[in-house]
């Protein structure tokens, strides 16, 4: 017995030793011959301009004499002279009786298109296909902030989920209670007390929020100390407004900017301008002017002719100026070698051997370098240490 003991105690400590003798050694390689990778990955570089303003556009805001109203026309839909924007009711009840009637159509011709024939097994996976679509169709309206047309769509998804689950006898029910519940209704055109007409060609908003005085006419000759006196503005949203009209297609971004970067400003020149979380991509705008610098400080005014029904809700807003960018992967500054001809290059880990891969250098950024090259990758493994690196050399 005291034999076995004293071998499991010899079995033991050999074990511990040969353990401790490992770890040992492969501390002193590690301190003699470190062996560290990165993954390579994408990296964007930009010379940009942060700049604080405002939107301007020339607008006008529509006023209603009635209590109850209701807004016909989509947000950001171009409406003609004299087309209908919106109608006016009584009072609430009766409001809330015409928006049921047209409700009630909508959904009575939904339901008829649908059960116009026989309901097969192709027709359902049709319908299938179709309640996919209009949902993702939803998802991307609200994504967007585009509200127009979302109530018409939500009624239409609720009408073929329904259809879906019925039998044909049963949609052919609903129609007809459907078709009872409008009749008891009555017209929805004796409701209307009056109509609310476009008094010229523009697009529509309802949003009015007291900076539709402010037009592009008073961006002529801008400087920094007049522009900082209509960003203390704080101009009340305007009483029985039920919207505003933005005529033309053009607009303007009027911003502070640091003097420093006014340098690279120049008249006429296209500039990227992100919006950040208010806007979801960066749009190109055309450098109006640049004011005289005052206190650190220049006024610049861009414009564009684009995507105006877009920013239709944006106002006092901060955004990027990007001037130039480019995309390169990230190389940790320890991993950069440079030859005997001047050449960069890093050392990728491929298949267990050291694969010298040619870079160029766009950006150092200090503990690292942002590179291009036709032969680094994304999601290679670049040696950043490793002891007498070569070409083909095995590695761990």
């Amino acid at each position: 017995m005291k034999k076995t003991n004293a071998a499991i105690k010899i079995a033991g400590f050999l074990f511990f030793a040969a353990a401790l003798a490992y770890l040992v050694i492969y501390i002193i390689q590690a301190v003699n011959d470190p062996f560290r990778t990165a993954v390579a990955v994408p990296y964007t570089v930009r010379d940009s301009a942060e700049a604080s303003g405002i939107v301007v556009r020339d607008e006008e805001v529509l006023y209603s004499v009635y209590n109850t109203i209701y807004i016909s026309a989509g947000d950001g839909k171009r409406v003609t002279k004299d087309e209908e924007i919106a109608e006016a009711f009584n009072n609430t009840d009766d409001l809330q009786k015409a928006v049921r009637i047209g409700e009630l159509d909508s959904q009575i011709l939904q339901l008829e298109a649908l059960t116009a024939d026989d309901t097969s097994a192709e027709d359902m996976l049709k319908l299938d296909a179709r309640i996919d679509s209009d949902i993702l169709r939803l998802r991307r309206s609200v994504y967007e902030r585009n509200l127009s047309g979302t109530e018409e769509l939500a009624l239409g998804l609720r009408t073929m989920a329904f259809t879906g689950s019925q039998s044909r006898e049963k949609v052919i029910g609903q129609i007809a209670e459907l078709k009872k519940q409008r009749s008891n209704l009555g017209d929805a055109g004796r409701l209307i007390t009056a109509t609310v007409t476009a008094p010229a060609s523009g697009l529509f908003s309802s949003v009015a929020d007291g900076w539709e005085t402010l037009d592009s006419s008073q961006l002529d000759n801008l400087s920094v100390s007049g522009l900082i006196e209509i960003l203390k503005r704080d101009p009340d949203e305007p009483e029985f407004a039920l919207g505003k009209l933005v005529y033309g297609v053009k607009w303007y971004y009027a911003a502070l900017v640091d003097q420093k970067d006014c340098q690279l400003l120049k008249k006429g020149q296209r500039v990227r301008v992100l919006f950040g979380r208010y806007y979801n991509e960066s749009l190109y705008m055309t450098l109006e002017s640049v004011s005289s610098p005052e206190n650190g400080k220049c006024a610049a005014v861009f414009s564009s002719d684009r995507s105006l029904s877009d920013v239709l809700t944006l106002r006092r807003q901060d955004a990027e100026l990007i001037f130039t960018e480019e995309n390169g992967i990230r190389v940790p500054r320890k991993a950069m070698h440079v030859d005997d001809d001047g050449k960069t290059f890093v050392y990728v880990n491929t298949g267990l051997q050291a694969e010298r891969k040619d870079v160029e250098i766009l950006r150092d950024m200090g503990d690292f370098y942002v590179v291009k090259s036709s032969r680094l990758k994304e999601g290679d493994s670049i040696i950043v240490s490793a002891k007498r690196l070569s070409d083909g050399k095995v590695v761990r």
